[in-house]
């Protein structure tokens, strides 16, 4: 079974051909783009015929796309309350918290973000909404998380993630006087030991000096990665004496790592979007 997804065109993606936008915009395989059109599964305008290297989309032009209805998405759904960052049709940014899980480890999961936002979805009734995800934030650590509405831009937001248009900034408090403005740390990782390493893996690490506090012996840095390996910034911050300030919660440590924001290219509104959460008294 099939269910329907409405996209409006732009005013920027106006005069592109439909073969354009498809596979150079949203990047559509020749292939499927071929199949959606001999099964009838793609509606331009109204329109089912039509030429796809010729026939070009205007200013609010309505693409319809049919897609497979998945029955068996294998997060449960679990309500609680939810901070919503930015939302739309398409893709969802939440606020999580620490201490929670970000992802779903597997179908007995049910407290996790997404099962939360499972719920959310579900709740909205669109067959073809569920919480698919693009990243994941270690527990410990609070901020933003995205997450895809349906397929179809699944595969959009995680070329972007790869091509790094996607990416997160973080705040973060370190022990002692940071002197500077900024920096970049360069250090392999050993991921099999959690360690720096010169046979790991290449990872690249740049901070900016946001506040000190002298008399506390503190730093906020904000912090942005090239590469996404666990615990890089913790890791790389070690690495130059300037470990992460942790806090005790209900008897646990925390760090105080905070994903403030984070930026991406809409493909389906063509514009860039920031969502931005709360900074955590911990940072004020």
């Amino acid at each position: 079974m099939f269910a329907s997804l409405t996209i409006t065109v732009p005013t920027t993606l106006s005069g592109l051909t439909i073969n354009e936008l498809l596979q150079n915009k949203w990047l559509l395989s020749s292939s499927v783009i071929e199949q959606l059109q001999r099964e009838k599964r793609i509606v331009v305008d109204g329109h089912k015929h039509f030429d796809w290297k010729t026939y070009t989309v205007t200013d609010n032009s309505q693409i319809e796309i049919s897609l497979p209805i998945p029955f068996d998405f294998p997060v449960v759904p679990t309500e609680f309350p939810l901070t919503i960052l930015y939302e739309d049709e398409h893709v969802i940014i939440v606020n999580k918290t620490e201490g929670r899980l970000a992802l779903a480890v597997d179908e007995t999961s049910k407290n996790t973000l997404q099962n939360g936002v499972e719920a959310y979805l579900r709740s909205q009734e669109h067959p073809l909404f569920h919480a698919y995800t693009i990243h994941d934030l270690e527990q410990d650590i609070s901020g933003a998380v995205i997450f895809a509405k349906h397929p179809l831009i699944l595969n959009l937001l995680l070329h972007q993630l790869q091509q790094k248009q996607l990416y997160g900034v973080y705040w973060t408090k370190v022990d002692s006087v940071m002197e500077g403005t900024y920096g970049k740390i360069q250090a392999s990782i050993s991921e099999e030991h959690d360690e720096i390493n010169a046979k790991g893996t290449k990872a690249i690490t740049h901070y900016e000096i946001i506040k000190r506090d002298r008399a506390a012996n503190t730093s906020i840095l904000e912090i942005t990665i090239d590469t996404a390996i666990k615990h890089q910034i913790r890791l790389h911050l070690d690495s130059i004496g300037y470990p992460i300030k942790e806090i005790t919660i209900a008897g646990m440590k925390r760090p105080l790592l905070h994903l403030k924001e984070l930026h991406f290219h809409h493909p389906f509104m063509d514009q860039f979007v920031k969502a931005s959460t709360p900074i955590p008294f911990e940072f004020e």
